[in-house]
């Protein structure tokens, strides 16, 4: 971790070792690129999964910084900034923290830690209540098993619908393949049906995991079939 430059960064450092914050689970000050913002945003804290470098929270202090370009000054901007690191980072659902010092000499907490309620309002919560990494890497797994099986259920839906509108337009083509015939006109000649049928796989394919029929075999590969095949 960089050189930190307040007491309240020290602090919070420390309180970070405590929730379990291991070494290269924290980065101080890192610069997060934001598209249309030439200088970006550095907050104050990124807390990261040492191990596969996922982003879990982000922090921002309110005491300033020489090498801020931006600073907190209030409840609107820092929630602004803090937004704006997510938007850098590309997760909206970022857990996002203020962190200011705690003017009540009696209190146990040399700080105080904010986030954003569902309204989108700022409200101070314990100390206690702030996740250890264990928590937050959990809740990060269970966000992204949550979206996969959104998206899943998204396709099926999807690909239910095109299976419902394909049957209807072949079930239509049938007949009225027999009513042509019985005026000894022939709809659907052989080549027809091949292209058809050709139409129907390429319909079909980019919701199949593997696809074999009509004289067509396909697999999609994963990305771990694809590290695994690159791996020398």
């Amino acid at each position: 971790m960089d050189e930190l430059h307040t007491k309240l960064e020290v602090d919070f450092a420390t309180f970070l070792k405590e929730k379990g914050f291991v070494n290269g689970s924290v980065i101080h000050e890192p610069h997060i690129k934001v598209s249309g913002r030439e200088m970006g945003c550095r907050p104050t804290f990124l807390l990261i999964d040492p191990v596969n470098q996922e982003r879990l929270a982000v922090v921002e202090a309110a005491e300033e910084s020489k090498s801020k370009t931006v600073t907190s000054h209030g409840t609107k901007s820092a929630q602004e900034y803090l937004e704006l690191c997510k938007k850098g980072i590309g997760d909206e659902n970022l857990p996002a923290f203020y962190l200011t010092s705690n003017l009540y000499e009696n209190s146990k907490s040399p700080f105080q830690i904010h986030t954003f309620n569902k309204k989108n309002q700022l409200e101070q919560i314990d100390s206690e209540l702030f996740p250890t990494l264990l928590s937050l890497t959990s809740n990060k797994m269970a966000n992204e098993k949550h979206d996969i099986k959104v998206n899943k259920d998204h396709a099926l839906s999807s690909f239910k619908l095109l299976a419902y509108t394909l049957s209807f337009v072949l079930l239509t083509l049938v007949v009225l393949d027999f009513i042509m015939s019985l005026k000894g006109i022939t709809l659907l000649t052989a080549e027809r049906l091949a292209l058809i049928g050709t139409a129907v796989i390429l319909i079909i394919i980019p919701f199949s995991q593997k696809f074999k029929g009509l004289g067509v075999e396909w697999e999609r590969i994963s990305a771990n079939q694809n590290a695994a095949n690159n791996t020398p």
